[in-house]
């Protein structure tokens, strides 16, 4: 029964946790991959802006 022990306590707790690590790391991606989204929309919409500025600019 002790010979058993650390072969259960090894094998039975790592399953789980490295589903929950995948999972972790799927969201973390799923996050980091939003917020690059995010930071090109705000980019385009600057450049959008400047183009729009300049625009007037010239126009003026």
């Amino acid at each position: 029964r002790l010979a058993d022990f650390p072969i259960v306590s090894s094998t039975s707790p790592q399953t789980p946790q490295t589903e929950a690590q995948c999972l972790i790391d799927f969201k973390e991606a799923k996050q980091l991959f939003t917020s690059v989204q995010a930071a090109m929309k705000l980019i385009w919409a600057t450049i959008a802006v400047a183009v729009l500025l300049l625009c007037a600019k010239g126009e003026v």
